[in-house]
C-alpha cells in the first residue's frame, strides 16, 4: 500500500537498508576495503567514470568490498553497496583494477571470452543476493534486523562452486 511504499522509500533514502551483492572479479583482492569516490556519467556513451576528487556533475559514491575467497587469479567478493548509483559497482571495481567477470562495458575482453567459452557465461557475474534492514521505525518496525537472501542463478552458483569450492547459501 501507499503508506508502506512511502516508509520503504524513507528506509532506502536514510540508508537503513543494506544491499549486498556477490561478484567474481579478475585479480586478487586481499583485504576488505571501504571506498569513497565520485562517479560522473557520460549519457552519450552510457558509461561512467570514477574519480577521487569531486568534478562538475559528479556524485559521491560509497562501496564496501569484502573478499570471500581467491583462486587462480580470481576473487569472490561480497559488495556492500552503501550508495546505489548506476554502474557504481562495475565501474568502481574496474577502476581499482578488478573488473567483474562477464562485464562487457567495464570488464576484460579476454577473460570474458574465456568464461563465455568455458561456462557459457553471457552476462556479468554480479548478483544482488541479500538485503538487511537496520533499525526501522514506524509501521515497518517489524523489519528491524531482518535479513532476506535470494538464491544465486544456477550458472553463477556453479561457477562459484567450481572456482572457489564456495557455496553461497
Amino acid at each position: 500500500n501507499y503508506t508502506s511504499l512511502k516508509s520503504l522509500t524513507g528506509i532506502v533514502r536514510e540508508r537503513a537498508l543494506g544491499k549486498y551483492y556477490i561478484c567474481v572479479v579478475k585479480g586478487r583482492v586481499d583485504r576488505e576495503r571501504d571506498i569513497k569516490a565520485y562517479l560522473a556519467k557520460d549519457d552519450k556513451l552510457n558509461k561512467v567514470s570514477i574519480s577521487y576528487e569531486p568534478k562538475t556533475g559528479s556524485r559521491e559514491i560509497h562501496t564496501k568490498i569484502k573478499p570471500l575467497s581467491y583462486n587462480d587469479g580470481f576473487t569472490l567478493l561480497e559488495i556492500d553497496l552503501v550508495t546505489g548509483r548506476s554502474h557504481q559497482i562495475r565501474a568502481q571495481l574496474s577502476n581499482l583494477g578488478y573488473p567483474i567477470i562477464g562485464d562487457i562495458k567495464y570488464g576484460d575482453k579476454g577473460t570474458n571470452a574465456y568464461f563465455r567459452e568455458e561456462y557459457g557465461l553471457k552476462s556479468q557475474l554480479l548478483y544482488g543476493y541479500k538485503i538487511k534492514f537496520e533499525e526501522v521505525l514506524g509501521s515497518l518496525d517489524y523489519l528491524s534486523g531482518r535479513i532476506f537472501t535470494s538464491k544465486l542463478p544456477s550458472l553463477y552458483g556453479n561457477i562459484i562452486e567450481e572456482l572457489f569450492q564456495y557455496n553461497i547459501g
